[in-house]
């Protein structure tokens, strides 16, 4: 089965709009009869939920979504660890919760024409996005998701992503690669990180400033769009998974064991 990715459109039937009453009922059940419930309507409709907004995860997914981004507050988009099946969408803002449901706004599934593992997807707006393979490729599409295009990312696997615009961004990866694009993808130059770990995600605030985290709590700043990267003291030797910054002197890092910074 080709793998697949979804985004979000309305749903306006009396199905959606019964289960979207069992939605807001499901928030007095206990969370472990809640994905009982979600398992009995994904069984029902395939892949459904009440989107949770820009970094939403999969609500309904029978695997976990590892990272996502959305283009405009009421569209989202995700990606999952297995199989390449990706899911999308959601309603109200970034970070919703996922939610076993599915309402008169959801998910549904787009077509990747992959079977790869995805590991990560980001939107610069409502129509231009891309999404990581594990291994190299990335895809890409300028239409919303009803299409994708393989753009050639490299060989090494890519474990992050993120564009500062339609054209310019960046992925990171195994052995401290760091891959950059000034042309929507279309071509990949690979920048010099100084350190051999792995790299788990990348954020820029904008075209010259970023960050990047990985293995052993490593983090890496560039000031010059990735012409040089310079490390800088995250205090863990701890995994850190993801970043997150809102400018260039707030941001945030994840990781393993709970870990916040």
């Amino acid at each position: 089965m080709k793998a697949r990715l979804c985004s979000l459109r309305p749903q306006p039937s009396l199905m959606g709009l019964c289960l979207s009453v069992l939605c807001e009922r499901s928030v007095l059940m206990s969370n472990q009869l809640k994905w009982v419930l979600g398992a009995l309507l994904l069984s029902l409709g395939g892949l459904i939920g009440c989107g949770g907004g820009g970094s939403g995860t999969a609500a309904t997914s029978t695997a976990a979504s590892t990272g996502g981004s959305g283009g405009d507050p009421t569209t989202g988009y995700g990606v999952t660890s297995t199989g390449g099946m990706t899911s999308a969408g959601g309603t109200g803002g970034a970070g919703g919760s996922p939610s076993p449901c599915i309402g008169p706004s959801g998910w549904f599934a787009q077509t990747s024409g992959t079977t790869q593992y995805l590991v990560g997807v980001h939107f610069a707006n409502a129509q231009a996005g891309w999404a990581a393979q594990v291994v190299g490729a990335i895809l890409k599409t300028a239409d919303g998701g009803k299409n994708w295009a393989v753009q050639n990312g490299g060989t090494h696997n890519t474990y992050g992503m993120h564009f500062a615009d339609a054209m310019t961004g960046w992925t990171v990866g195994e052995g401290g690669t760091i891959t950059e694009t000034a042309d929507g993808g279309a071509s990949w130059t690979a920048q010099t990180s100084g350190t051999t770990n792995v790299l788990f995600s990348v954020h820029f605030v904008d075209a010259m400033t970023g960050w990047v985290v990985g293995h052993l709590g490593t983090i890496l700043n560039t000031t010059n769009a990735g012409a040089t990267w310079t490390a800088q003291t995250s205090g863990t030797t701890n995994e850190l998974l993801s970043t997150q910054f809102v400018d260039e002197k707030g941001g945030w890092a994840v990781g393993m064991d709970g870990i916040i910074i």
